[in-house]
């Protein structure tokens, strides 16, 4: 959680920057094929198997989705501005 300082307050940081996971979850509402959670699953296989992971080689691909890790997406390096969340404006940063 980040916790950010009243509105009055003035700030004037640098924008910091993050890696955020988002998990992928099945819902009631979600169709089973084609849904971020199924295809990350799909896809998870599919690099298991190119590397040799899942039969029994040492392959190269170590995220397992089936046994060990969550299905997610991560954004890498997103670029928060902290005085634009107290403002309430956003802009994108380049």
């Amino acid at each position: 959680n980040i916790i950010l300082p009243p509105a009055s307050l003035s700030v004037s940081a640098a924008p910091i920057e993050l890696d955020v996971h988002l998990p992928l979850r099945i819902t009631e509402s979600s169709p089973t094929s084609g849904c971020p959670y199924s295809e990350a699953l799909r896809s998870n296989l599919a690099l298991r198997r190119a590397s040799g992971e899942d039969e029994g080689r040492n392959g190269t691909e170590q995220i397992d989705f089936f046994r060990l890790h969550s299905p997610h997406v991560t954004l890498y390096l997103t670029r928060f501005d902290v005085a634009d969340a107290i403002n309430g404006t956003v802009t994108p940063n380049a």
